[in-house]
């Protein structure tokens, strides 16, 4: 994978002989600049600028001094003929882990003239680890005695210029010292490669002011200039410091750092007011959603270690340190040091003393160093991408997908990104960028992609990329040629080119001639079944037991493919069909490779099911597969304990799930002007009286603002999903969402509990069938009624249900809730909850909330209110909605 960085645009003027017509200028690299290493100990640079009039040809050539680590390299074309055009080059540079290198240019005129038109020097390059480096004062240039590095391998970048690490550091905030060049000298004394520093801390701030612009919380910082208090009386992130990070980590590109490395929590955990105080599970909210949304909008999952941050000098504060505990906990975060524990005279008040930075600095390498050393140990990193999403035939796609992204991402080797494509016009609109994936794994039956990156991906796999293909994505594609004969051998009847067994007799696969075998293509009855290794000494099948029995899966038999598309197609292994079962008599394939151009593709026909695929011999060799086809080598070579015997299969959780599901709580746009129908405020409230409540401890939470998670899969740990949402023709459950409506449809009958609050009761005609599966009840458009009133009173129908505990009759000076809602019992039962005072003809008219529970199993709590942001401000309103949200996630009420 290539990792090109750009990370500062200060020129460096060349040298020039007199006939040179134009000045040259080399754009990157830059001096002192670093370049984050790959996990394969490389990374590739890019060199550009422009060139003197005539040149054809840039040359490299990389020099290392003495004693450093590193790989040199003599002169080297970079750039030439397409590469240059109108006066600039650019070309890419592969150089090993270490540095400080030296590069030299030149530019010639062509490879048989030797006329040297201009040459320069670059003096310091390095490839190695970069650092961002964020949070308060003891994150900045805050400490009492400013720093250098003593190695000479410590660099900092301020955003626009490389430079070396001394304090202060670039970028941060204050102008004395910091922890950044002794962590440095020891990150660098390490791992013998330079160290690059993004300094981005800021003294005395709040999790909140690094908030992305918009999100809210109900008391403010100590300091506000980075924060507003909004007409409801909470206060909202202007979000400046979240767009400096952002953007800072942005300039490096994809993976084009190490980690973050995150010191903050003083500014929260002990102000003298206390009503600007933040500590315990509310700051791990907040600075859990720092994370995540950083991560989103950078655009890939970078790490983050936090230490444990909440001492003013002296001792720390224990709410604020489970808080951040917490995180790592819940693999949020890695774990920093504890700085809390540096005390006496490695303080200065709050601040850490010269010693106490050179200490600090050590603390932070303490930790960061043996996470570094499992990175690199764990060989080269991956990406791939996997393609899924809809399939006709019933394979549970939304179940088996997580697994398989579970058993690519479990040792490291894999970053998977997921491609949802649910409806024909995602498939059609899906155009990715094909080259940034080493390997592409199809795990659905899919819909028709256009006809652009049909070609585009042909591009792809026929230059060397990688195909895996899952279980029935065999299926898919009928009329893209291309794609049959990637996959070698796939649906078809008699005519439709050879098929293959393993024929006992001569114990060798042989080809089964058009017109012979069976009929057409298919599968006999779910059952335990034997795989038999057929090439042995392949490297996804090497060391691997000869014969081990598979988990109950569907034994596809019939397999055909045009001759020329199986002219290096390999059987790895079979397994017999047995006719009591439905199946040929015959030993079927059931792993095959194939070429495609210099495409290596992968052919897996296990896995129908989530059972079948939590075999550990189906894990193994989907996993080394994967790596075959992207890299053509296996270096995943281990064989698990539990790896099945020919006698007995053997299997394990396929997905590590948290000890605890989440709730979900979604908030649509406001619609209403201030302080009416306000889903987010709405949302996030509830979400933080969960967060700050003892009764849901140990439940983690999630919250999306007018929006849904971009991988709705994100959707499938929920124990129970909030939604305040806008109704009818903007509400999420339409037919024309389709991807929307199928995702909660699945998570429905999986039993996941729902609770839709005022307008997210008024679903439209079009998806009110389904809805009313889901909710048992609709406000219905023409059918009920939404009346405004004064002094509205509300009364509680059944006291004695769950949700009623400790909740009076509740009244409110105005609101509106809405009545006439149209009922459903035929897919569960419905229980009043809430009647409104007012008479509205009959009884049932009444009804204003009310309880669901499904007959496939799941609860839904629906309440036609509140209108009004305030109402949420009515104590027994407010308990009831508490109540309602344990009851959907099946957990127990308070007795009280």
């Amino acid at each position: 994978m290539k990792h090109t960085r750009l990370c500062g645009v200060a020129a460096l003027v060349l040298t020039l002989p007199a006939s040179a017509q134009t000045q040259v200028a080399l754009e990157s690299p830059v001096d002192w600049q670093v370049i984050q290493r790959n996990t394969q100990e490389w990374a590739e640079v890019k060199v550009a600028g422009t060139v003197p009039t005539n040149a054809t040809l840039v040359e490299v050539k990389v020099e290392l001094g003495a004693g450093l680590r590193g790989k040199a390299m003599d002169w080297a074309v970079v750039a030439k003929g397409a590469q240059i055009k109108d006066g600039t080059f650019s070309g890419g540079l592969k150089l090993a882990a270490g540095g400080w290198y030296t590069l030299k240019v030149r530019f010639r005129k062509s490879a048989r003239d030797k006329t040297i038109l201009a040459e320069a020097a670059v003096e310091h390059v390095g490839v190695g680890d970069i650092f961002v480096i964020a949070g308060q004062s003891n994150a900045s240039n805050h400490g009492a005695e400013p720093q250098k590095t003593t190695t000479g391998m410590v660099v900092a970048f301020d955003g626009k210029k490389w430079q070396v690490a001394n304090d202060p550091q670039p970028g941060a905030s204050g102008g004395q010292g910091s922890f950044q060049p002794p962590f440095g000298d020891a990150m660098a004394t390490k791992f013998k490669v330079p160290v690059g520093i993004i300094a981005c801390g800021i003294g005395a701030t709040s999790v909140r002011e690094w908030l992305p612009k918009g999100a809210t919380f109900p008391n403010p910082p100590t300091l506000e200039g980075r924060v507003r208090q909004l007409p409801s009386g909470e206060w909202e992130s202007k979000g400046e410091a979240f767009e400096m990070l952002t953007r800072r980590m942005k300039q490096l590109g994809s993976k084009g750092f190490r980690a973050v490395l995150w010191h903050q929590g003083e500014s929260d955990a002990g102000q003298p007011d206390p009503k600007r105080t933040l500590i315990g599970k509310p700051y791990r909210v907040y600075l859990e959603q720092l994370i995540k949304e950083s991560r989103k909008a950078i655009g890939w999952d970078a790490p983050w270690f936090v230490a444990l941050v909440s001492s003013h000098g002296g001792d720390g504060v224990p709410e604020m340190r489970d808080a951040q505990k917490s995180l790592w906990t819940d693999g949020i975060a890695l774990e920093g040091p504890d700085s809390d524990a540096l005390k006496g005279d490695l303080r200065d008040g709050v601040h850490f003393s010269g010693k106490g930075l050179r200490e600090h600095g050590k603390c932070w390498a303490d930790k960061v160093a043996p996470w570094l050393e499992k990175q690199i140990a764990s060989g080269a990193e991956l990406k791939a991408l996997l393609v899924t999403g809809y399939d006709p035939h019933g394979h549970k796609w939304e179940e088996t997908t997580p697994i398989l992204k579970s058993v690519l991402q479990h040792n490291g080797k894999f970053d998977v990104e997921i491609a949802t494509l649910s409806s024909a016009q995602e498939a059609q609109a899906f155009a990715p960028d094909f080259g940034k994936y080493n390997v592409v794994v199809m795990n659905a039956h899919g819909r028709d992609w256009s006809a652009a990156s049909q070609q585009q991906f042909e591009r792809y796999v026929n230059g060397g990329g990688g195909l895996v293909v899952v279980h029935n994505a065999v299926g898919q594609f009928a009329t893209w040629s291309a794609y049959r004969a990637m996959i070698g051998i796939g649906p078809g009847g008699q005519q439709d080119g050879v098929g293959f067994k393993f024929d006992e007799s001569t114990h060798s696969v042989v080809q089964i001639p058009p017109g012979e075998g069976v009929k057409q293509n298919g599968h006999g009855s779910q059952h335990e079944w034997v795989v038999k290794s057929r090439e042995p000494e392949h490297p996804i099948m090497a060391g691997l037991p000869q014969t081990w029995m598979h988990t109950a899966d569907e034994l596809y038999h019939g397999f055909r493919g045009k001759p020329e598309s199986v002219k290096n197609l390999k059987v790895l292994a079979t397994a017999f069909s047995a006719k009591e079962t439905g199946g040929t008599g015959n030993h079927e394939p059931v792993m095959v490779v194939n070429r495609f151009g210099k495409g290596r593709i992968f052919h897996l026909m296990l896995g129908h099911s989530a059972g079948a695929m939590s075999c550990v011999g189906f894990q193994t060799v989907f996993l080394r597969g994967t790596e075959w086809a992207a890299t053509g080598k296996v270096t995943l070579t281990g064989v698990p304990a539990d790896f099945p015997t020919a006698g007995k299969s053997s299997a394990r959780p396929a997905v590590n799930k948290s000890s605890t599901r989440k709730i979900v709580f979604i908030g649509g746009a406001d619609t209403h002007g201030p302080g009416a129908h306000a889903h987010k405020a709405g949302a996030t409230l509830l979400k933080q009286l969960v967060d700050t409540s003892e009764d849901f401890k140990g439940i983690a939470t999630a919250l999306y603002l007018d929006r849904l998670p971009e991988d709705l899969a994100e959707l499938d740990g929920a124990a129970a999903i909030v939604l305040m949402w806008e109704g009818w023709d903007q509400h999420l459950f339409q037919s024309k969402n389709v991807a929307v409506m199928n995702k909660f449809g699945q998570l429905m009958q999986r039993g996941v509990g729902l609770m839709c609050l005022h307008a997210a009761t008024a679903v439209g005609d079009d998806a009110e069938k389904e809805f009313l599966k889901w909710s048992g009840g609709n406000k219905k458009l023409g059918y009920s009624s939404h009346p405004m009133e004064n002094d509205l009173g509300l009364s509680i129908v059944t006291p004695e249900h769950s949700i009623c505990r400790g909740v009076k009759p509740m009244r409110f000076a105005r609101e509106e809730f809405y009545r006439r809602i149209l009922f459903d019992e035929s897919a569960g039962k419905v229980t009043p909850i809430l009647t409104a005072s007012s008479p509205v003809g009959k009884p049932a008219d009444q009804v204003v909330a009310w309880a669901f529970e499904r007959t496939g199993g799941g609860r839904t709590f629906s309440c036609t209110g509140p209108h009004f942001h305030d109402s949420f401000q009515n104590d027994d309103f407010r308990r009831l909605i508490m109540n309602a949200i344990r009851w959907i996630a099946n957990k127990e009420n308070p007795k009280e």
